[in-house]
């Protein structure tokens, strides 16, 4: 449920968490982003400016985290949704930020939000086997549904002429009518695991995407039998572009994933156009620092992507390049080697190195961020009698061979450390903090806004710090987990802020504005938010 008390937040102008999902206007005006750091954003496309955060009441660990979201083709409306108690969809007002209505009750969780062409429709595509959802734009009444749905479904797409189709991983493709009956089910050849969709402008192609398999299938969208196969050489992951759209003029096919490339000495994510709708030659894009999770076409011709790293641009194929980028003020400690986390006794010291910049060190007690490699010691997963495996971006780690069994679901590990003398075990996960006695006996539990991708236990066995996905760091005493002390480094290196749970602060000069207090105004309403420096004089402890 949305916490009845303030809630302490970053408040970058970019997302702090990863964007899922994209959505533009009919006229290319607009970008609405919407990010598990639980807003949503409204750009200008011209300019790359932001025009309007968007906040939905929220509450602690995925509640509010926003998953899907869909703007109106006039570009008036937002429609939002995600992860919420009640599986809630938020309609705003795009202009004042009101919102408007609540689409509440629905079974699990909301993937994919889309408006018909029309606009009098929005269609919802839900998590377990829920099937989708169709609304009445005009007061979002239900207009239609389908649950005959085996597994999540993640994505849906309207054609031209109003008529919608969906993937899920029960293996099969869904064709409704624009009357939303559906008209034709089929298997998918490449993968059983179809992520994402997309109609071409001239409604006869549907391009998809699978998590299981690196393969492309353009299918005939009359018989949805496959016509052809995009060139994906080079990619071999599966994921790695299972994220597609269709220009606007259906000339082009974009796709993106996790696919990525190290050019000029660094690591992009690419986009890669295919001309003849998929059937042409090819070009890759460097465009995001992480995995591209979703694409959309521009009435010019380019495509805008957003990107989980968080960061979100514009890819003109035409001039061959990426002409607008815009990346979140975080920096990113999800590394593959987690050892770069390192912590010091009692917790007094911490070292990071986000990825591709240079080591940091903040010391707490001297309020000092220097650019040096920690010599501390960093996590370990095996001490002792104790081991933990397949643990990293799994979702049943074991210890000593058996399964820790206190994961919710969807909810996947991203770090371990045993503490010393094998005194318990620190487990990070997608959102919480959780710690087990030498057994896999669960402690305690401590909800986070992002990702636990490092954790570490002090040599004294006195606190857990775990660097988070939305660029912060967080310190819990070791015994019962209560939450200590929070430190967001901005990627400048120079402004930092530190706080407690209480909202006492300190921060470097030119950072205080990063950090205020989220406040719920009811189910109903949209929540307010309060820079802390407002309340500097009572609440700025240096």
């Amino acid at each position: 449920m949305p916490s009845t008390t303030p809630i302490l937040t970053l408040n970058t102008e970019m997302h702090t968490a990863m964007i899922r999902h994209i959505s533009t206007d009919r006229r290319g005006r607009y970008l609405l982003a919407c990010s598990r750091d639980k807003t949503a954003k409204l750009w200008e496309l011209a300019s790359g400016e932001l025009l309007r955060t968007f906040r939905p009441p929220v509450g602690e660990a995925q509640e509010g985290m926003l998953y899907a979201c869909a703007l109106s083709p006039d570009g008036q409306t937002v429609a939002v949704g995600g992860w919420s108690a009640k599986n809630d969809i938020y309609i705003f007002d795009a202009t004042s930020g009101l919102l408007q209505h609540r689409i509440t009750g629905l079974p699990n969780v909301i993937f994919s939000l889309e408006y018909s062409p029309d606009g009098r429709f929005l269609a919802a595509a839900l998590g377990g086997k829920n099937g989708i959802r169709i609304y009445n734009s005009h007061d979002y009444t239900q207009q239609a549904g389908d649950t005959d749905y085996g597994a999540d479904s993640y994505n849906l797409a309207f054609d031209a002429w109003g008529r919608l189709a969906t993937v899920c991983w029960d293996g099969h493709v869904r064709l409704y009518d624009n009357d939303f009956k559906l008209i034709k089910k089929a298997a998918t050849k490449a993968g059983k695991m179809p992520f994402s969709i997309a109609f071409s402008p001239d409604t006869h192609l549907l391009a998809v995407g699978f998590e299981d398999s690196p393969i492309i299938q353009v299918l005939d969208a009359k018989t949805m039998g496959v016509l052809y196969e995009p060139d994906i050489e080079g990619v071999n992951d599966n994921g790695g572009m299972d994220i597609l759209s269709f220009s606007a003029d259906g000339a082009r096919l974009a796709a993106g994933g996790a696919y990525q490339q190290n050019k000029e000495g660094k690591w992009w994510r690419q986009i890669r156009i295919w001309e003849k709708a998929g059937k042409g030659s090819w070009t890759d894009y460097n465009a995001g620092g992480n995995t591209i999770m979703d694409i959309k076409p521009l009435p010019h011709g380019g495509f805008v992507f957003g990107g989980a790293k968080p960061d979100w641009g514009i890819i003109d194929p035409d001039e061959g390049r990426r002409s607008l980028y815009r990346k979140g003020e975080v920096n990113e400690y999800r590394s593959k080697d987690r050892s770069h986390f390192r912590l010091g006794p009692g917790g007094t010291e911490v070292g990071v190195t986000p990825s591709n910049q240079s080591p940091l060190m903040f010391s707490i007690q001297g309020r000092q961020l220097s650019k040096t490699a920690s010599r501390h010691p960093a996590a370990s997963s095996e001490q002792g009698s104790l081991k933990v495996e397949d643990w990293k971006n799994q979702y049943s780690p074991k210890l000593n061979g058996k399964p820790l069994s206190f994961l919710d679901e969807y909810e996947r590990c991203r770090s371990v450390d045993i503490a010393t003398g094998g005194q318990g075990i620190a487990v990070g996960t997608e959102w919480k903090v959780r710690c087990t006695d030498a057994g896999g006996r669960l402690r305690w539990t401590q909800p986070v806004q992002g990702g636990a991708f490092c954790v570490k236990i002090d040599a004294y066995n006195e606190v857990v710090a775990a660097a988070l996905d939305d660029g912060t760091i967080r310190w819990f005493r070791f015994l019962d987990g209560q939450p200590l002390l929070s430190l967001y480094l901005h990627p400048d290196d120079e402004r930092w802020v530190l706080w407690t749970p209480s909202g006492y602060y300190d921060a470097a000069p030119g950072a205080e504005n990063l950090i205020g207090w989220h406040v719920n105004n009811g189910e109903d309403k949209e929540a307010s938010y309060y820079p802390i420096s407002k309340f500097r004089q009572t609440y700025h402890r240096p």
